[in-house]
């Protein structure tokens, strides 16, 4: 098979970075382009089998080019897949016509992005199947690109925010809510998303006054990108984030070199002391394991399933087991994962969220953990209480698919009384909602005896470890962290409601 390559042309430095990284990652070979132009001249000398063309470019924009490569015998049967921030019917049919064969929307999904584009290639993988070396780690990536967005988005917000409204340069503007809008949600922010997909209609239209509307507008996006930086800045400004992590024994099971060596680079940053074990998987017995304040399992791979198969075989000891694990590994009953980790993390992971479980694993390594309650006649059922309609229409469709009886609550009073009312056999609960905050709800739930045990996962609305641990010390069963895969919050409720409670509530 040919190596398969791809062409990225699109204007935003973001977009690029995060879309080559990912198809990198996959093994593809990528070039990119930052307009029309620039795509020409590449494709003079270079025949991808893909090329992945945002819409919306200054000058020569992608459906022009289209157009051309389309009127060109070299390119005319080219794959071209339009990636554009914009989502409505017209815009699919105008991409279509100037001849995509396909539609991304931005903010592209980092989990599904890389399948979306083998799919358009026949479903093929990477050429021969290889991963090829990674350029960086996406979810590291992220974490960078997120900072350089919102620091970015601060200066840019500010300095439009003091201009005179009656000298705004509307093209220029466009510009810039064209780039939030497009890179926001995927980097976390979907209330700049949101708010950006409203200034730019609001540029596009110019209704009456629309001056002083832009400028209320972004007035608005320096106050959302001023928190969003604040927010960023305590996750990883915090120098004692960690502190239960310095001089920690960490052992890891199951990874290969490369992963191993990025599980070994995130404890190394906050001091703690990292041995692979992965070689002693065939006769792994308890002297290796002893030293070791914290076991590190990496479910993902034939490896460590058999690591996972030695681990079975000892007599139980005070070790607290954090498991790496895809969600099918995770919930497949044969490999029994959950009755014996004391957390996981899902796939693919990043460096901080690795390490706060860790730390949290530790922490809690003497927490008791509820036997799987008898099976019952009536369903399992869970409260959803958060007031983003959105939460609801996408988890209650899956938890429906288990055999999970829903509940809705829109705010805190609301759902304090469906718990007193309804009795559900486990809460998401949102920590921001109007009227009674989250936190206050926990805290409510925890007062009454026979809700001390009730399992509840608190949805936050970016990682604020502050808020996570204030949950989890006010009796949280778990946490996740929005923007998130629905699938990521049923596999964790589904834990909660096997039977495993967590740490409850801590004095």
């Amino acid at each position: 098979m040919a190596h398969e390559s791809i062409l990225i042309v699109d204007d935003n430095a973001a977009n690029l970075k995060l879309a080559r990284v990912l198809l990198t990652n996959a093994g593809y070979d990528v070039r990119c382009a930052e307009n029309g132009e620039q795509a020409l001249e590449i494709l003079q000398s270079s025949k991808p089998a893909l090329i992945l063309m945002d819409i919306q470019m200054p000058g020569m924009d992608g459906l022009e080019l289209t157009r051309r490569l389309r009127a060109n015998p070299e390119t005319a049967h080219t794959l071209i897949v339009a990636l554009t921030a914009y989502a409505t019917k017209a815009d699919e049919e105008k991409a279509r016509e100037a001849g995509c064969d396909g539609y991304i929307t931005k903010p592209i999904n980092t989990r599904e992005f890389v399948q979306h584009i083998r799919e358009y290639l026949g479903g093929q993988s990477a050429p021969g199947g290889q991963t090829g070396k990674p350029s960086g780690d996406p979810n590291d990536l992220l974490r960078e690109l997120r900072n350089s967005f919102i620091a970015d988005g601060e200066e840019s917000s500010a300095r439009i925010a003091d201009t005179d409204p009656m000298r705004f340069d509307v093209a220029a503007l466009c510009r810039i809510v064209h780039h939030w809008a497009g890179i926001g949600g995927t980097l976390g922010f979907p209330e700049v998303t949101a708010h950006a997909h409203e200034l730019e209609t609001l540029l596009h239209e110019q209704p009456v006054a629309w001056q002083h509307r832009a400028a209320a507008g972004f007035t608005a996006m320096r106050r959302l990108f001023k928190d969003a930086l604040s927010a960023e800045s305590q996750v990883t400004g915090a120098s004692g984030l960690f502190a239960e992590l310095v001089g920690k024994q960490i052992a890891i099971l199951g990874f290969d070199a490369q992963e191993a060596e990025r599980v070994r680079g995130a404890f190394d940053q906050v001091g703690a002391v990292t041995r692979d074990l992965g070689a002693l998987a065939g006769g792994l017995g308890s002297d290796a394991l002893l030293p070791h304040d914290l076991i590190v399992l990496n479910a993902c791979t034939q490896a460590g399933v058999g690591c996972w198969d030695s681990v079975q075989a000892q007599p139980v000891f005070e070790k607290p087991l954090l498991i790496v694990s895809s969600r099918s590994a995770l919930l497949d009953s044969r490999l029994a994962f959950a009755e014996r980790a004391v957390d996981f993390v899902l796939t693919p992971w990043d460096a901080e969220e690795l390490l706060f479980r860790a730390q949290r694993a530790i922490h809690d390594r003497h927490a008791p953990r509820a036997a799987a309650p008898p099976p019952r006649a009536q369903k399992r059922s869970v409260l959803i209480a958060d007031d983003d309609p959105v939460i609801h229409s996408l988890l209650i469709p899956m938890l429906n698919k288990l055999g999970v009886d829903c509940y809705s609550a829109h705010d805190g009073r609301e759902a304090l009384d469906v718990i007193r009312n309804l009795g559900p056999d486990a809460v998401i609960l949102d920590i921001g909602m109007p009227r009674v905050s989250g936190l206050s709800v926990l805290t409510e739930i925890r007062k009454t005896q026979q809700n001390h045990t009730l399992p509840i996962l608190m949805l936050t609305a970016r990682q604020q470890r502050s808020d996570v641990n204030m949950a989890l010390g006010f009796g949280a069963s778990d946490y996740i962290t929005k923007p998130f895969d629905p699938e990521d919050v049923v596999v964790r409720i589904t834990r909660l409601l096997s039977g495993y409670q967590g740490a409850g509530p801590q004095a």
